[in-house]
């Protein structure tokens, strides 16, 4: 026992760096085995949905972490030294100062929407330009995977400051636009059937709201129409049934007779 007391005593900072240790491995623990399932019995005894129990996890990690380095402080004896800045220049400076203030920013962001819930994990979303389903929400990021299967983190302070387009609040359901032009010489009423005929015999085309095919204008070359029907975002997505909708659409207006003309410019030659 006295061996080991003089080889604490003779290595500088050992016992510090054996607390720490200790208290990091423990928060890690603690975190892990206690706080996360604690937190997954009491969210379904509530009967909270599993999508709105991550964020609520992510919080909680970020909150025992945070108090964990406070214990680390007091362990290397920096602790009043903080507590005198915290004073002295106020708890917004001092993180500003260790950090930025963008993290900041996201971090008050992450936080905001994860009470407010404007969007949840799994919801279907367009933000900034970005369109996909959500995979996470913590109090830095949030992350969205796109159609194209990219995964893209956007910062929360930008998420905050950017119109959302939620699908999935009420109805999982989206408003598809299709345009097609066919020649002049067709006949507008039978373009109009064929094309309700097509969008009528699609299982993934909702059947109410009901599906529409509108004239659209007097093209330079055709005239132009636009098929709009809803789909259930949660059976098939919007590329996918748009493909499957045009490769139908060219078989029938084909059977039909119905041509689809390419662009031309009449040249007229004067002397």
């Amino acid at each position: 026992m006295e061996t080991l007391m003089s080889i604490f005593e003779n290595v500088p900072y050992l016992m510090q760096i054996i607390k720490t240790a200790a208290i990091i491995i423990g928060a890690y623990l603690i975190n892990k085995w206690i706080i996360q399932k604690w937190i997954f019995k009491i969210a379904k005894r509530a009967k909270v949905k599993t999508k709105d129990i991550k964020p609520l996890k992510n919080v909680m990690s970020f909150i025992i972490y945070i108090v964990a380095i406070f214990f680390v402080l007091g362990v290397w004896g920096l602790k009043s030294s903080l507590t005198g800045l915290i004073a002295g220049a106020g708890f917004a400076g001092i993180v500003v100062g260790f950090a930025t203030q963008d993290i900041i920013g996201n971090f008050m962001s992450g936080l905001i929407l994860i009470i407010d819930r404007k969007f949840n994990v799994g919801d279907v979303v367009e933000i900034a330009g970005i369109s996909g389903k959500v995979q996470d929400i913590n109090v830095r990021t949030s992350s969205i995977m796109t159609w194209d299967g990219e995964l893209v983190i956007i910062p929360n302070s930008k998420v905050a400051n950017e119109i959302i387009k939620n699908r999935s609040l009420e109805k999982p359901l989206i408003r598809v636009r299709i345009p097609v032009g066919v020649e002049y010489e067709s006949d507008m009423e039978k373009v109009i059937k064929v094309c309700n005929d097509v969008m009528a015999k699609m299982k993934e085309i909702e059947k109410d709201p009901k599906p529409q095919v509108v004239f659209q204008e007097f093209g330079d070359s055709s005239l132009n129409f636009e098929l709009r029907f809803w789909i259930n975002m949660e059976k098939v997505s919007p590329p996918e049934i748009k493909t499957k909708v045009s490769m139908e659409l060219n078989k029938a207006l084909k059977k039909a007779r119905i041509g689809i003309p390419y662009p031309h410019v009449e040249v007229i030659m004067k002397k």
